[in-house]
């Protein structure tokens, strides 16, 4: 039993031994660090200016904002900015805690920073997509706009940004501007059966409706979408009143349907063909009984105007008697 305890206390100073060595090299790690310029979290300037935004968000919103920006870098002013992860956290905290308008500008400065240097960053691209539902819905076109034409200079191959901006410059009540991005989508892809479709209302609205009518027939030579025809005729017929361009309109429409695959879409397409007949035959009966309710009209006061031109002829003659007695 007296030999245990040397091999006990040797056992715990060993173990005291390892303890100490480790507290000192933990103790060490972050001074020697801190002592050659290291970005630790104890002195992280981009930490900083996340916690300082945080802080001062509700009381100075400039403030705040201001220090979101300093984790965008910037070469001439030595500003090494954060990392691609603290920017992304940058953005949810303009999100979260700026004002709406303020929020949207800083958080795309932000996420178009970290998708400029990495464009598969999946945080920012989910967080591109937050701010899209923003300044769509909110129609924040002042940041929308640069923010989604920004987003098509570094995705050119994605047509959907131009879709979104097209979108928000038609909520926007902004057509031309809509009508220049249906030209450039038409420019990636020439068989681009929305962008036809948009034009084609842009042009209705604008009271062009031969224009109109000549996209809808670009989209039917397509061949893409059976709908077009509908249209068709019912902007003929019921816009252009030229009842017999709609009805040939009809007649090839039902031909493209007959033609086209089974399936719902011809079903349903055949079905409005057929609403769109029965109209047109209702409103052409409406014009032919309104054109004969008009001759019958002109006839009856022609006949009350020869009636008096003979009593007032009458009189007359009657009066110069009068006189010769």
């Amino acid at each position: 039993m007296p030999s245990e305890r040397p091999r006990a206390l040797r056992l715990a100073v060993a173990w005291l031994v390892v303890f100490l060595a480790t507290t000192t090299v933990t103790a060490l790690v972050p001074a020697a660090a801190f002592a050659h310029g290291s970005s630790s979290p104890l002195n992280d300037p981009a930490e900083e200016a996340l916690a300082t935004a945080g802080a001062v968000a509700a009381t100075d919103a400039a403030a705040a904002a201001a220090a979101l920006r300093s984790l965008i870098g910037d070469a001439a002013a030595a500003r090494v900015g954060g990392t691609a992860e603290q920017r992304v956290r940058g953005a949810r905290v303009a999100f979260d805690a700026l004002p709406f308008d303020m929020g949207n500008g800083v958080a795309s400065d932000l996420i178009l920073d970290v998708l400029r240097e990495n464009r598969s960053q999946p945080d920012a691209w989910t967080l591109a997509f937050r701010l899209r539902d923003r300044v769509m819905d909110g129609l924040d076109l002042a940041h929308g706009e640069p923010f989604l034409r920004a987003m098509i200079a570094v995705y050119p191959e994605q047509i959907r940004f131009r879709y979104y901006l097209m979108d928000l410059f038609l909520d926007s009540g902004r057509p031309a501007a809509a009508d220049a991005q249906c030209e450039e989508i038409l420019r990636q892809v020439p068989s681009d059966t929305r962008a036809h479709y948009v034009q084609a209302l842009l042009r209705e609205l604008d009271g062009r409706i031969d224009d109109a009518v000549r996209l809808y027939d670009e989209v039917i030579a397509l061949g893409s979408d059976l709908r077009a025809h509908v249209i068709k005729v019912r902007l003929l017929w019921d816009v252009q009143r030229d009842y017999d361009a709609a009805e040939r309109a009809l007649t090839a429409g039902f031909a493209a349907v007959a033609a086209a695959p089974v399936g719902r879409e011809r079903e349903e397409v055949r079905a409005d063909l057929e609403v769109e007949e029965e109209l047109l035959r209702g409103e052409r009966e409406q014009r032919r009984l309104l054109l004969a309710a008009d001759a019958r009209l002109r006839k009856l006061i022609a006949g009350i105007l020869a009636g008096w031109l003979i009593v007032l002829g009458g009189g007359v003659l009657w009066l110069r008697r009068q006189r010769l007695v």
